[in-house]
């Protein structure tokens, strides 16, 4: 077994997923774009490329307006 991939990842993203209702066909997504996005809490040290995928993922759970 490895902890982390095994136990350490998915076990508190679907307990989150699971408190804010976000669809089961969605939590991959989810997960990546949260995780993605923990890197805008150091973007003054992120490389480049992590800090595009890291604004990618806040821009893609960012609310949208009804039209």
């Amino acid at each position: 077994m490895d902890v982390i991939a095994d136990l350490a990842l998915p076990v508190p993203a679907t307990v989150i997923c699971e408190m804010m209702d976000v669809p089961s066909a969605d939590r991959g997504k989810f997960t990546e774009w949260t995780a993605a996005t923990t890197h805008l809490l150091a973007a003054a040290l992120a490389q480049p490329d992590v800090l595009e995928r890291a604004m990618a993922g806040a821009a893609a759970l960012a609310p949208t307006s009804p039209t």
